[in-house]
């Protein structure tokens, strides 16, 4: 017991190395307590051991299916190994457990429970990760709905539900109301946790990339920094989470025209993520067509290709049919190709674009505008 209670107040403090230690020595002396191997794979997962977050999660559900008295507990394998598949882009496996989760919970805690919302939470992530964003929405909002009628108003839960909603809100191109609960999130954040807690950075970063859609690139900027100056005051220099500010602030640099900045961030992401993740995961896709872009504006359309190419390769792999990551992919090919004034495969990858788009949101929505204006343009010169 003494290690697990240290452990929790390393985790209190975000060591998570030093938590990872203490479990370690608590589970020598049973392994068979579940509070110990369950919070010993949220710990692993949070230092990036993927595999073996995974490997301590099928062991409890293992242990755990063996009796119905153990549907509570079970519930919790489910859910956290479902987000550890959720970082390692196995959207498949994700949205199983994620999904056996929820149906624990509602079938024995009821309609308003905390875990129950907790479970809408990582649905609506794993959801948005797949690129069904009205679903994603509906189990963001039925999430929300439970914390607000049961926690306090400055719990860190609810402003984790408000963050998880602005993103969908985001994503559909409501960017004012995404903007509306992306802040009241931050408020109760900056008002809970330390300044440099990991949810105030995912803050930071979040509304970074809405004023970028909002074009206000000096607050895209300042909020991007601030992300990034807590993660590499906190994070391991191999980070996910730096790769994505890194990621983030190359594209604000993109459209501010620093060309150079923007690179060097780029080409620093991808380093990490090249690092550490597997070669076929979506945000490898990310930082390729990123760079493939910033590559297209320093004139040199060869290494431009060869990264969108490199991009679409995964995302085709990865993603279901009509994924709009997959829609900005073949967008991202298709003025490459326009560029290299082959009109035919401009033409082909700007078509399979709007497809997925269009069967994803209605005529004249701001998210199509760019597709067709490409369209036109490629028209244009292809005639």
């Amino acid at each position: 017991m003494l290690y697990y209670q240290k452990a929790l107040t390393y985790i209190a403090e975000f060591n998570f190395l030093d938590a990872e230690k203490e479990l370690k020595k608590a589970i020598v002396l049973d392994d068979e307590n579940f509070w110990y191997t369950n919070l010993y794979g949220i710990v692993l997962h949070r230092v990036l051991k993927y595999e073996e977050a995974i490997k301590y999660n099928k062991k409890n559900i293992d242990q755990l299916r063996q009796s119905i008295k153990n549907l509570r507990y079970l519930a919790f394998s489910y859910n956290n190994i479902s987000l550890v598949y959720l970082d390692l882009g196995n959207l498949k496996l994700a949205k199983l457990y994620g999904l056996k989760a929820v149906t624990i919970r509602k079938t024995i805690l009821g309609e308003n429970h905390l875990y129950l919302a907790e479970s809408y939470s990582s649905l609506s992530m794993i959801y948005l990760a797949l690129g069904d964003i009205k679903l994603a929405q509906n189990y963001a909002l039925k999430g929300l709905t439970i914390g607000e009628k049961i926690l306090d108003k400055n719990d860190p839960k609810l402003a984790t539900h408000y963050n998880n909603l602005a993103m969908t809100y985001q994503y559909l191109g409501n960017l004012e109301h995404a903007k509306s609960y992306y802040l009241k999130s931050l408020i109760i954040r900056e008002k809970i946790l330390d300044k440099n807690h990991p949810d105030i950075a995912d803050s930071y970063s979040n509304i970074s990339t809405l004023y970028r859609d909002l074009r206000n690139l000096t607050l895209a900027k300042e909020y991007a920094l601030k992300a990034l100056t807590i993660r590499e005051k906190t994070l391991d220099k191999n980070h996910r989470d730096l790769a994505t500010s890194y990621n983030n602030i190359s594209l604000v640099y993109l459209d501010l025209g620093d060309l150079k900045l923007a690179k060097k961030y780029a080409l620093k992401a991808l380093t990490i993520r090249e690092k550490i993740l597997d070669k076929n995961h979506p945000d490898l896709a990310v930082s390729y067509n990123n760079i493939s872009l910033i590559y297209k504006y320093l004139g040199d359309l060869k290494r431009a290709k060869g990264y969108s190419l490199k991009g679409l390769i995964i995302d085709e792999k990865t993603l279901y049919d009509n994924h709009p990551s997959l829609a900005t992919s073949y967008s991202n090919v298709s003025i490459i190709f326009y560029e290299l004034n082959n009109c035919e495969k401009a033409k082909k990858y700007n078509e399979e674009s709007i497809k997925i788009m269009k069967s994803k949101f209605p005529n004249g929505h701001p998210n199509l505008e760019f597709f067709y204006i490409l369209k036109k343009e490629i028209a244009k010169k292809c005639k």
